[in-house]
């Protein structure tokens, strides 16, 4: 039996005030020892905000990568490696403006220089040593967290040991690894027993859904358009004889 009960949080792209309010009311009612940010905490009105918010819970908080996290932390790279520049100049753009917004840095559109300064209070913070140091997912007895997905032509074990020789500072600048980019493995379906056992719990599609849509076998999608007031979905996990429930948090 675990001897955690989880709470997993889908992209929260800077909502700095909903995630507090969610965080308060999971931790003050006692339905959960442990919260689990399924990544794109970036981009959002109030990013480097909720990154502290985060930081400051500790133990409490795991946070793993979402595409967003992935294409922050190569263009914010100082790695010789020239695919930095193009992580810079070509992904980067239309990515994160809310964040440097969020950190005080005006947007000028040379994103060479953004990233600079982006790099820089990120550092001073101490942001940018948690932004590197996320990892790719995150596992229980019951539950996979990852991004987007698994794939479903082979094992979650091999998928898992690929995921681990990307994090590498330099390696993860040649990739875009499918279960954390890939909308196709985002969607609300079914994986098949043989990817594994646990239940897949993932973010990255933005989808319009109840709560009761967002579950499948082995598959519960949470992300929503939090942007447009759409309620913001977490799954609680209870002990292994508690089913797991779906909150609704509304605006």
């Amino acid at each position: 039996m675990d001897e955690l009960r989880y709470t997993f949080v889908p992209d929260s792209h800077g909502q700095y005030e909903r995630v507090a309010r969610m965080i308060d009311f999971h931790l003050d009612t006692g339905l959960t020892d442990h919260i689990v940010f399924l990544g794109d905490t970036l981009n959002g009105p109030s990013s480097a905000k909720l990154i502290s918010l985060i930081r400051s819970m500790g133990d409490l908080a795991t946070t793993i990568v979402g595409n967003h996290e992935w294409v922050a932390r190569n263009a914010l790279s100082d790695s010789i490696d020239p695919m930095v520049q193009i992580w810079r100049d070509e992904i980067w753009p239309g990515y994160e403006e809310d964040t440097l917004q969020s950190y005080g840095i005006h947007p000028t559109g040379k994103w060479e220089r953004d990233a600079k300064a982006l790099r820089e209070v990120m550092s001073e913070r101490g942001d940018l040593v948690w932004l590197n140091s996320l990892e790719p997912y995150v596992t229980t007895k019951r539950h996979i967290g990852v991004h987007a997905g698994p794939e479903h032509n082979h094992p979650w074990v091999d998928q898992a040991a690929a995921l681990d020789l990307l994090i590498g500072y330099d390696a993860r600048l040649h990739d875009e690894p499918t279960p954390i980019f890939s909308g196709q493995l985002g969607r609300v379906q079914p994986v098949p027993e043989a990817v594994d056992e646990r239940t897949f719990v993932t973010g990255h599609l933005h989808l319009v859904l109840s709560a009761d849509e967002r579950t499948a076998n082995r598959k519960t999608c949470l992300a929503s358009p939090l942007d447009k007031g759409a309620d913001l979905f977490v799954l609680q996990t209870g002990y292994e004889e508690v089913e797991d429930r779906i909150y609704a948090h509304a605006t």
